[in-house]
């Protein structure tokens, strides 16, 4: 010891030695705490993928479908009450210039 010092008390000492043999139990604990965030993190972004896939792939689908009805519409005779009946929408068609070229509304 040195000079003018005073010596450390007996709960001085068990303190410290607490503290040395919790500290790396904490430091581990924190670490393992960290990778289950990360892992969790990771699950719920796959799932936000694959989620995300599934919507695009039914809009994909039901875009695909709505093509195929408004083809068929428009290669009728009456393609204005095929489009009204494939669609449930009342539609015009306009030229360049604003003229009407056709409507799918009854006339009045």
């Amino acid at each position: 010891m040195m000079a003018g010092t005073k010596p450390r008390t007996l709960r001085q000492l068990l303190g410290l030695l607490a503290l040395v043999l919790l500290l790396p139990v904490l430091l581990l604990a924190g670490m393992l705490g960290l990778q289950q965030v990360e892992a969790a993190r990771g699950q719920l972004e796959a799932e936000a993928l694959r989620d995300a896939r599934a919507v695009l792939a039914r809009l994909d689908q039901h875009l695909a479908e709505g093509r195929a009805q408004l083809r068929r519409a428009a290669g009728g005779p009456d393609a204005a009450a095929a489009l009204r009946a494939a669609t449930g929408l009342h539609t015009s068609l306009l030229d360049a210039e604003g003229r009407l070229l056709a409507d799918t509304r009854p006339p009045p």
